[in-house]
């Protein structure tokens, strides 16, 4: 193998593992992650999820980005004076060695714009950012229009 190429694959192999810590949030862990199926010619969709930090300090999501939507937005929904209301949270706190649940009624993350028509049983990559640069990947499977 030639010096120089040697020499690459060398600094590579130093290099890879530190880019590979810049782009993950260490302690932060994504657990049942789904979304219900819109159905024919339906172009938006709703993920729900449970966020776990397992770390020792709050870790503060602050956008999310799914190939297969033109736009995901993390939402919170309430009921305010008999009334369902649905408002961007531009972001979400996952306290110290806690959990945030994201359930129907709730914070969602909703993604409008679907390129395609979705298929239950298929699953949807999805990319969390975190305000101190952190990226997590996860997947959410696609239920029935009727899952709860």
């Amino acid at each position: 193998m030639p010096r120089r190429l040697r020499t690459g694959l060398l600094l590579l192999a130093l290099v890879a593992p530190i880019a590979t810590a810049l782009t993950a949030e260490a302690g932060l862990r994504v657990d049942h992650a789904w979304l219900r199926n819109a159905g024919p010619g339906g172009r938006i969709a709703v993920i729900y999820l449970q966020l776990h930090n397992t770390s020792r300090k709050p870790i503060v999501v602050t956008a999310v980005e799914v190939p297969i939507a033109t736009s995901a937005q993390i939402h919170r929904s309430s009921v305010v004076g008999g009334m369902t209301r649905m408002r961007p949270e531009p972001r979400v706190v996952v306290p110290a060695g806690r959990s945030v649940q994201f359930a129907p009624g709730g914070l969602h993350i909703m993604l409008m714009g679907l390129s395609r028509p979705l298929r239950d049983g298929e699953r949807i990559p999805l990319r969390l950012l975190t305000e101190s640069n952190g990226t997590i990947h996860a997947v959410a499977l696609v239920r029935p229009l009727s899952a709860q």
